[in-house]
């Protein structure tokens, strides 16, 4: 049990880094996509 503690805790560290960067780019899409919504909007483009 002891041996297959550390790969289970390193998938589950690495599967939530993961989803963490994941939500991170789909915000940052997201932002830049109303950003650019915006500038066309002001004309400034």
């Amino acid at each position: 049990m002891l041996t297959h503690r550390p790969t289970i805790c390193l998938q589950n560290e690495s599967g939530l880094f993961i989803r963490i960067a994941a939500i991170n780019y789909i915000i940052l899409i997201n932002f830049t996509f109303i950003y650019w919504d915006s500038l066309f909007n002001k004309g400034l483009v």
